[in-house]
């Protein structure tokens, strides 16, 4: 059944006031951005606090926009691209922490916080709005200016020329409007009696205090600026309110406020996972595990027969729901069941319930698909047909080990129906459990597996190196190669760690003739010096890790429950209680950043508007000033002259002073080189401190390397490319997202194996470090877990603490216990902590409690 025919069989009239304005129509939204009367970007709430919400623009704004309240939200989900509507510049709040920094004095009274309810007037209606974009639509004559100011009362709205500059907020900041218009009611079957859905939803957003939603959203109070309940949020500034004074703020010291008035794209299969609760009537509550992600009403004729006669049964279960859709009368939206996925705390029942609530693809590949792999038979050999022997530069008697990446692109024809399921899975997912592959895995472990003595097709760079890793020359091509020897990281690990030692036959995997041992193993020992040379420049040259913090989970295989948690330490002191990057591991990564930095500036001179590449923007520096002050009293300093000298400084202080500097980083993305937004400058990635940067090493794992495979064939024999800007930015979009969704569901299936090893063994006494102090708490990173957790010391049974804001130190007043004497405890950034870490389950969730520990 389509939405349409759903919402006709489930809908009622409805017959309340609108909790929520209209959203703006597509032409509308689209009108308004041209204008520069809107702004469009992604909207995102914190996890740990559902009402701090964002909308991120562009490169160009110099802050992101705050939409402070539900209202102002308009429905809108974590996620979706939105279309923003600026409010009056006196409700946005002064960022007082950024212009303490820069030395500018905010005098107390401009400092100062209305609570003061958000009105109609000021939160607005699109009315006036759609009445203004009608308006530019018949005024062709005169300039872009003078046509904005027919849309507001103010006579200082300017063009968007510059989005840094007070321009970009200008335009729209003393904007009124008239109030909300009624919605359209739907009035498909006429109900009216009390079980019907609008008056259940009416009902529920009124009267229900289990939602935890005000009826109307109000400002609150300045937050403290050492306040934890802000430790996740943007810079520290003042909650949302009307200061009065603000017009003479310099627009970089404060935060635009706004509202939504339009969804321009949702992810309409997103799938959300939760528990069931039976109400009277026709209806149950959906009440999801994300606190992003508003509660919603599931139909009786969505639920099991049974449901109400066996309710407890089905209260202990996980269901996945998809929102069907959300009215404006209503603080929640409507559902429909997908799948009662079983009892919710089982091990296999909550992998399950990750793997749908991050829509990762499990299913096995479609019939259609697999048509486009060679048939092949038990034991079997695949044969390269003669035209690619011809065609391909042969490099079977070169010494080959596990080093060139098989190209799966020749198997992956533009178009077939192997390619589309690939793009929608877009990236392989690794999860504690298991693995789930983009391609199927007649690709992935025979096809281009590099099998010993088997002749296999490759995308090969050839460089001519030098000792200290400089490049003389290099070629690349498509090749057919022969591996001589299946080498796995402990081979090669032993050959680095020893290498006057002398290895046998039995040590090493056969290797086939005319090759011999000792050959395989000077050319691992040459690699691994020139690789140590590439990694010296490249650290030098200002490249950082800003990796956070790992763990490796040993569970059994056949009941998942976890055995042994393996900790992610610099260097391996004992393998039997940690796991590290050996130097084998760095030998291959650094010739794979080698070769996607070598891919990245050919494709991108070759297609200088439709390459695929991947930048990774420098840390905001808002965040990182917060991180600067932490350290200053350690005597670390985060230069920010410039990226190099920022990146040299951060690596010094993650890697001597165990400082959380990853958390100040933004997630690299993939992009287009045609995008207008980016500079040239944007391009760059921050952590490699490279100006191009782009994923060609691993086509079986990742469908943007797929892409830039056939960008760099099409480049190598000077062919024109049928990819278009708009079709490779649409390709970017997809991999950036199914990309975070497996990181996400990766970190989901670590933290659940890692509650449940701590439900099984706990409580666990182990060492904190602190990473953040504030006036009554402490955040900490457990190194031993991977967990980064907040202590709020106020709850540990303290006689007092104090919080002195110049040293950033907390001061812990233990009492008298047992015959121990009170003693005090300073804490700051860096100081360790005794901790006892415990888990449980509960309301449908893992979740850790770390508890801090009277000093020994």
């Amino acid at each position: 059944m389509s939405d349409s025919e759903y919402l006709s069989e489930t809908l009622t009239p409805q017959r309340y006031p609108p909790l929520y304005e209209p959203h703006l129509s597509q032409r509308e939204i689209d009108e308004g951005i041209s204008s520069g009367l809107l702004l469009k970007g992604k909207l995102r709430i914190n996890q740990k606090n559902a009402e701090d919400c964002y909308v991120t623009c562009s490169e160009e704004v110099l802050h992101d926009i705050s939409v402070p309240t539900l209202k102002a939200r308009n429905r809108a989900l974590d996620g979706d691209i939105v279309a923003v509507q600026l409010l009056p510049k006196n409700c946005w709040p002064i960022l007082v922490n950024d212009a303490r920094r820069a030395g500018v004095d905010i005098p107390e009274d401009h400092r100062h916080v209305l609570h003061e309810t958000l009105s109609q007037s000021s939160i607005g209606s699109p009315s006036k709005l759609k009445r203004s974009i009608s308006l530019r639509q018949t005024n062709t004559r005169g300039s872009s200016t003078q046509a904005r100011s027919r849309y507001s009362s103010s006579t200082n709205a300017s063009p968007r020329h510059d989005s840094t500059s007070p321009q970009h907020y200008q335009h729209n900041s003393n904007m009124r409007f008239s109030p909300s218009q009624r919605p359209k009611d739907f009035s498909p079957n006429g109900e009216s009696d009390a079980d019907s859905l609008s008056h259940a939803l009416h009902k529920m957003s009124v009267s229900d205090s289990r939602l935890h939603v005000p009826s109307s959203p109000r400002a609150t109070a300045v937050c403290q600026e050492n306040s934890p309940d802000y430790a996740d949020k943007e810079p520290a500034s003042a909650s949302l309110s009307t200061n009065t004074r603000s017009d003479d703020i310099p627009y970089q010291f404060l935060r635009p406020t706004g509202k939504v008035v339009g969804i321009i794209s949702r992810d309409k299969d997103r799938i959300f996972v939760g528990k069931l609760e039976s109400l009277k009537g026709k209806y149950a509550r959906f009440i999801p595990r994300d606190s992003r992600v508003p509660q919603m009403l599931i139909p009786e004729r969505d639920l099991p027969e049974d449901f109400r006669k066996n309710f407890q049964e089905y209260s202990k279960c996980c269901f996945s729901v998809k929102l069907v859709c959300w009215i404006e009368s209503a603080r929640t939206g409507v559902g429909k069941l997908v799948a009662n996925i079983g009892v919710a705390g089982m091990l296999d029942v909550e992998t399950k319930s990750i793997i749908s609530q991050h829509n990762i693809p499990t299913q096995e590949f479609s019939r259609e698909a697999l048509l486009c792999l060679p048939s092949l038979f038990a034991n079997d050999k695949w044969e390269i047909p003669e035209k690619e022997l011809a065609s391909r530069r042969d490099l079977r008697r070169l010494r080959t080990f596990s080093i060139d990446p098989p190209t799966a692109s020749y198997f992956l024809s533009e178009g077939t129906a192997l390619d589309k399921e690939a793009f929608q899975r877009a990236t392989t997912t690794y999860m504690v459990h298991g693995v789930y592959p983009m391609l199927p895995r007649l690709l992935c472990e025979q096809l281009c597996s590099l099998v010993e003595d088997e002749d296999r097709l490759a995308v090969s760079i050839i460089w001519t190196l030098d000792k200290q890793g400089n490049k003389f020359d290099q070629w690349i091509g498509r090749t057919i190669i022969r591996s001589c020897a299946k080498l796995a990281y402990e081979h090669a690990e032993a050959i680095i760690a020893n290498p006057n030692t002398e290895l046998t036959v039995n040590e090493l995997p056969k290797i086939s003739s005319p090759h011999r041992i000792d050959d395989v193993k000077q050319d691992v020992l040459n690699l691994h010096r020139i690789a140590q040379a590439i990694r010296k420049n490249r650290v030098e040259g200002g490249s950082v890790s800003l990796d956070k913090g790992k763990i490796h989970i040993k569970i059994d295989e056949e009941t998942l429950q976890p055995l042994e948690i393996l900790p992610f330490v610099a260097s391996c002191p004992s393998p039997e209680t940690s796991y590290c990057m050996k130097d084998s591991n760095r030998l291959v990564e650094d010739f794979m950043l080698l070769a996607n930095i070598t891919v990245a500036e050919f494709i991108s001179n070759r297609f200088p508007k439709c390459a695929l590449l991947r930048r990774h923007p420098p840390p905001l520096l808002s965040r990182l000033a917060d991180t600067r002050e932490d350290l200053l009293p350690h005597g670390v300093i985060i230069e920010e002259s410039n990226e190099k000298e920022l990146s040299q400084s951060l690596r010094h202080a993650i890697e001597n002073f165990r400082a959380s500097g990853a958390n100040d980083g933004q997630l690299a993305q993939y992009f287009c080189t045609g995008d207008e937004t980016l500079t040239r400058d944007d391009w760059c990635h921050f952590a490699l401190n490279v100006p191009m940067y782009t994923h060609f090493t691993s086509p079986i794992r990742r469908y943007a390397d797929v892409i830039v495979h056939r960008l760099l064939m099409a480049a190598l024999y000077d062919q024109a490319t049928e990819y278009t800007v708009e079709h490779v930015k649409t390709i970017v979009d997809h991999c950036n997202q199914r990309k975070l969704a497996a990181k996400r569901a990766q970190e989901d299936s670590s933290v659940m194996f890692v509650s449940a090893y701590v439900m099984e063994h706990g409580p666990l006494e182990t060492v904190a470090v602190v990473t953040n102090v504030f006036s009554c708490a402490v955040k900490v990173i457990l190194p031993e877990f991977a967990i980064e957790e907040q202590i709020f010391v106020d709850r540990i049974g303290l006689d007092d603490f104090n919080y002195d804001e110049a040293s950033k130190q907390l001061v812990l007043c233990w009492p008298m216990q047992q015959g121990a004497p009170a003693r005090k405890q300073t804490l700051e950034v860096f100081s360790d902590l005794r901790v006892k870490l415990s888990a449980k389950f509960k309301n449908q969730r893992f979740s850790y409690k770390v508890e801090a520990l009277r000093p020994n």
